[in-house]
């Protein structure tokens, strides 16, 4: 029976490919899937069970063994099961085994016992039962010690794997140190390399500016040397205000420099008065130009209207001449008008008169209204011929 189950395994072996990352806890489970696996293993031992019954009627001349590999027992089967249940964990050869013995060992035993061998037939059934529960007992201890074989060896498997999550875990804190040492680093890295330039700048900024003061150090070395000799070049006054300190008032150089500034000052101070003053007279001088000017325009605009005037006063000197001998026609010729008018006005009331006597009717008409007069007497009157007048 052994034979066979490590045939099968060596089976399994050559037709299937290991897969090696399911976790181990997974070999404990009672889930949907690992029941289903379970379910396909089943179907394979009953597969199995073909193949023994032919062997049973047709082959028992042959080993068990042999005849399995013969075969094939699993080619052309779908062994995905078996492929599954290798790989939810990293397992041995053995325990395979055991675990075939353990879950199909049971009903294989009793797929063989359904065929006993041909020397077996003729036993009496009392001694075949005897047979039988030896083998039973014998087999049942067996089992029992592979069952606790292989009790321990999972303990050992646990403890390995929860050695090994405890090793992930440390592994995992140890990484994440890492990281972060690194990141650390980098830290560092970055501040320091930022440092360095920084550094190197402000040398670059330190070297600008010692060349700069370097050069205002030449220049004023080269004033120093200008100044020395300018100074060297002056001494003479000096000594020239030494004497000038001798024969005066002055106690000191300084006092005599200082009066010496003053009167610049003062100089200063009255040369700018004076061109003050020179500017305001320059100024005045232009606005009493252009006054002078504008008046001038003045006088000639007026002599030109004076001499208009003058024309027109000429003119009308000899026009008043003209116009008196006028206005004395047309005074004569009014007196003339006024004394006609005056006769007519009086032949008018004459005849008004006249013709009111002829006719003895009163009218009420003004002494001095003519036109109604004459229309009444143009219009009550004969004609002149008819009238006895004179």
């Amino acid at each position: 029976m052994s034979e066979t189950f490590e045939t099968l395994h060596n089976l399994v072996h050559k037709g299937v490919k290991v897969v090696m990352d399911i976790p181990c806890e997974l070999w404990n489970e009672t889930s949907a899937e690992v029941a289903d696996l379970k379910k396909q293993c089943d179907v394979l031992v009953e597969e199995f069970e073909e193949v023994i019954e032919d062997w049973y009627r047709n082959h028992q001349e042959e080993d068990l063994t042999e005849f399995l590999c013969a075969n094939h027992v699993l080619k052309g089967k779908d062994t995905s099961c078996v492929t599954a249940i290798m790989s939810l964990g990293i397992m041995e050869e053995e325990d395979l085994a055991e675990y075939f013995r353990l879950q199909y060992g049971e009903r294989l035993l009793q797929l063989l016992q359904k065929f006993p061998n041909a020397d077996e037939q003729s036993d009496s059934p009392s001694i075949q039962l005897l047979e039988k529960k030896k083998e039973a007992k014998i087999m049942h201890h067996a089992m029992e010690q592979k069952k606790e074989t292989f009790k321990r060896r999972m303990e050992t498997l646990n403890l390995r794997w929860e050695e090994l999550g405890v090793k992930e875990e440390q592994l995992k804190a140890h990484i994440q140190k890492f990281e972060q040492f690194i990141q650390e680093n980098d830290q560092k890295r970055i501040r320091a390399l930022k440092k360095a330039n920084k550094e190197r700048e402000l040398k670059r900024q330190r070297l600008r500016e010692l060349a700069k003061a370097k050069q205002e150090m030449a220049a004023l070395r080269l004033e120093h040397q200008r100044l020395s000799v300018k100074l060297q070049n002056y001494s003479i006054f000096n000594k020239y205000l030494e004497k000038v300190v001798e024969n005066s008032e002055f106690e000191e150089i300084h006092e005599v420099i200082a009066r010496y500034k003053t009167l610049v000052s003062m100089h200063h101070d009255l040369m700018q008065s004076a061109q003050e003053s020179q500017e305001k007279i320059e100024r005045a001088k232009a606005r009493l130009a252009r006054y002078m000017e504008e008046k001038d325009d003045e006088i000639l605009q007026h002599n030109n209207e004076l001499a208009r005037l003058q024309m027109r006063f000429d003119r009308a000197r000899s026009d008043v001449i003209i116009w008196e001998s006028r206005w004395a026609h047309i005074q004569n010729t009014a007196a003339k008008k006024t004394l006609l008018l005056g006769t007519i006005k009086m032949a008018t009331l004459n005849l008004f008169q006249i013709v009111s006597r002829q006719l003895k009717e009163t009218a009420q008409v003004s002494l001095e209204d003519t036109h109604k007069q004459l229309d009444m007497v143009g219009g009550r009157c004969r004609p002149w011929g008819q009238l006895g007048v004179g």
